[in-house]
């Protein structure tokens, strides 16, 4: 029975030592891994860039010069370029040896909305960044939304956002015949929906609110009329917020010797 006793006893200790040799080794080799030169970082690839800056990104993802790749967390690098409004999504993925790959998405601007500042705002609602009418020459700058409190870094309101993204691929459908850059101003009225100002001449153009798409073609028609009759530079003002008519306001020239 004693016999016994110190053979079980004797097991132990030898299975104890076995796994604090096996530990130690691990341990040992995991701090040589550390120590690895293979394992140091030495290339930060950024892909899908088009508006944020690489030095921005590589600012947020914090990598220290050499790290090792053992101690970087993919989940926690990519959580790092959150506070990047530009950014919709990003992928970060270690490719050993030395090679950290980061796969971005950028936001799609949808529209620039004057509200104070100057905002860019994406198909999601999202309002992530200020901006420059000069830095964004094809997109629509669209006025009216004073006193609403939009600001970077926060939503644009669902209630108009549907209206914005129909009007937005209406115009794509007409881009052909009315180029966002011929459209100085768009400005939101509320109930009456959307009213245009021409780049190239001062015609106000009241849209309305609904069947975005098919007043533009309706105005590509009017236009066509106005052109052939050289009725055009004398137009100020065309309303389409009619169901089966269009009201056109010209200038009248004054009378000779008045």
């Amino acid at each position: 029975m004693v016999r016994r006793g110190l053979k079980a006893v004797l097991t132990l200790v030898l299975v104890f030592a076995a796994v604090a040799f096996i530990s130690s080794a691990l341990a040992h080799a995991y701090y040589a891994l550390l120590e690895a030169p293979w394992l140091r970082v030495e290339e930060i690839e950024i892909i899908g860039l088009k508006h944020v800056d690489r030095k921005d990104v590589l600012n947020a993802l914090r990598v220290p010069r050499d790290a090792n790749l053992l101690t970087l967390k993919t989940s926690e690098l990519s959580q790092r370029l959150k506070p990047i409004l530009w950014l919709q999504s990003s992928v970060v993925r270690i490719d050993p040896p030395g090679r950290i790959v980061v796969e971005l998405k950028e936001r799609e601007p949808l529209a620039m909305v004057q509200a104070g500042a100057l905002l860019l705002v994406d198909r999601e609602g999202n309002i992530f960044s200020r901006t420059e009418r000069e830095a964004n020459p094809d997109l629509l700058l669209v006025t009216g939304f004073e006193g609403m409190d939009l600001k970077e870094g926060g939503d644009f309101p669902e209630e108009l956002l549907d209206g914005l993204k129909e009007l937005s691929d209406a115009l794509a459908v007409s881009r052909d015949w009315l180029p966002v850059q011929s459209i100085a101003e768009c400005r939101w009225l509320g109930a009456a929906g959307f009213a245009l100002q021409m780049a190239q001449k001062p015609i106000a153009v009241q849209l309305g609110a609904e069947d975005l798409d098919q007043r533009l073609h309706r105005l590509k028609a009017v236009l066509a009329v106005l052109r052939e009759r050289q009725w055009l530079d004398s137009v100020t003002r065309i309303d389409l917020d009619y169901t089966n008519r269009v009201y056109v306001e010209r200038a009248v020239s004054p009378p000779n010797g008045a």
